[in-house]
């Protein structure tokens, strides 16, 4: 028998963004909506880039502001996460929203953050 913890399910959702798998790593957030399992920040990242890099960018921007109503802290990573999903199909509107949201929240932005905006 396989524990379900935070590591597991990070494990896994980080092997679902990996692999394309943006649908298997939305049922995974859905489990731990639930409450089976609370999300860290990397595993919040790994989901929201595989929902970007399927082009899922409005479930992307949806998933990272539900972060911070869970108290899950974002990092310049998840930043640049949503801001590249919503820049690869030229939601730059929404691009320049979470860079706000970024500067508001007292995040670092890096170079990739400047290259995605």
């Amino acid at each position: 028998t396989i524990e379900v913890n935070q590591i597991s399910c990070g494990a896994a959702i980080s092997a679902c963004q990996k692999g394309s798998a943006w649908e298997e790593a939305v049922h995974l957030c859905l489990a731990v909506r639930q409450g089976l399992v609370r999300l860290d920040t990397i595993s919040s990242n790994a989901a929201i880039s595989a929902l970007g890099k399927n082009g899922k960018w409005s479930l992307a921007l949806r998933f990272f502001c539900r972060m911070a109503q869970c108290k899950v802290e974002s990092r310049t990573s998840g930043f640049n996460a949503v801001i590249g999903a919503c820049e690869t199909l030229g939601e730059w509107k929404d691009a320049l929203w979470v860079v706000r949201a970024m500067s508001q929240d007292r995040v670092e932005s890096d170079s990739l953050t400047c290259v995605a905006a």
